[in-house]
C-alpha cells in the first residue's frame, strides 16, 4: 500500500472548506445586511482616498476589516463577493491555524477531527459568509492562543 504524504488530509479539508465557504458566496446568505453594506461604504470610501483610525458607521469600528476590505476591492473590484472574500480567507486561515494548535497540542488524529468540525459545522460556516468584522476574532483569538500556549 502506497503511503500519502502527512500534509495531504489537512490540505483537502483546507480545500474543503474553502469551496464549502466560496460556492454561492453572493447568494447565501441572500441580500446584504445593513452591517455589510455598512463596511462596503466604509472599504469604498478608503479606496476613493478617505483614511480613518476609527470609523463612525456602525456604531464606530476599529480600521483594520475595513482597510482589509478595500484591500479586496481593491484587488477584485467593488462587489459583494470581494466583500465576503475577507471572511472566507479568514475562515479558512483559522481552520489552518486551528489544526496546527491542536496538532501540537494533542495529536494529528485529533488536530483532523477539529478541523472536520470547523469545516463543516453551521456557525464557522455561516459565520465565514458575512461581510462583519466579528468573522475575524476566531482568527486573531486562535493566533493569540497559538502564542500564549508557546509561553506555557
Amino acid at each position: 500500500m502506497k503511503s500519502y504524504p502527512k500534509w495531504l488530509p489537512i490540505l483537502l479539508i483546507l480545500l474543503l472548506a474553502f469551496a464549502l465557504r466560496l460556492y454561492a458566496l453572493t447568494e447565501v446568505p441572500p441580500g446584504l445586511t445593513h452591517d455589510e453594506a455598512n463596511h462596503g461604504r466604509e472599504a469604498i470610501g478608503i479606496l476613493q482616498g478617505m483614511t480613518l483610525f476609527f470609523f463612525p458607521l456602525n456604531y464606530g469600528s476599529e480600521p483594520l476589516y475595513s482597510y482589509t476590505v478595500a484591500g479586496s476591492m481593491w484587488l477584485l473590484g467593488e462587489s459583494l463577493f470581494a466583500l465576503r472574500l475577507v471572511n472566507v480567507l479568514f475562515s479558512v486561515a483559522t481552520i489552518g491555524l486551528t489544526y496546527l494548535w491542536v496538532q501540537r497540542r494533542f495529536d494529528q488524529t485529533t488536530a483532523l477531527l477539529t478541523a472536520v468540525l470547523l469545516t463543516i459545522t453551521f456557525w464557522p460556516l455561516a459565520s465565514a459568509r458575512e461581510a462583519l468584522r466579528a468573522g475575524m476574532l476566531p482568527f486573531f483569538m486562535t493566533t493569540a492562543v497559538w502564542f500564549f500556549w508557546q509561553l506555557v
